[in-house]
């Protein structure tokens, strides 16, 4: 019998195409706000990690007015989707939930839903406003 110092590779082959995580999103449409308010706005997103579970909050942010508005929360397990989508009041209380969000293409209808609400042009407007008072 003989031995072989030979290295071999056990991976299968790994797919590096690029993946857009919820994460990815958040960002994109928080650089959208930023630029669509000349910089008065911008999107924050806080994370937080236990474990497998992801969440991530989405804040309207009025740097002038050192105040940050929680729009909603976006959780989903390491897999990426599904997700779901918590909204949240003016006192920062859970308002509603979008559960099991199984897709991108979903998540993006969400969000936009969301991002286009009478609440959101509400918060937008009201920030915008008080911060160019400032």
């Amino acid at each position: 019998m003989t031995e072989t110092n030979e290295t071999v590779d056990l991976w299968s082959e790994i797919i590096t195409e690029p993946i857009r995580t919820p994460l990815t999103i958040l960002k994109e449409q928080a650089t959208f706000l930023e630029k669509k308010t000349n910089g008065i706005l911008t999107g924050e997103i806080r994370s937080d990690i236990k474990g497998g579970s992801f969440t991530h909050y989405f804040y309207v942010k009025a740097p002038s007015l050192s105040y940050s508005y929680l729009l909603f929360a976006v959780d989903h397990l390491f897999a990426l989707f599904p997700a779901n989508i918590s909204k949240f009041d003016d006192s920062e209380s859970y308002i509603s939930s979008i559960p099991d969000i199984k897709d991108e293409e979903r998540f993006l209808n969400e969000l936009k839903g969301i991002l286009q609400s009478p609440r959101t042009e509400k918060v937008v407007r009201a920030l915008l406003a008080q911060s160019t008072g400032v």
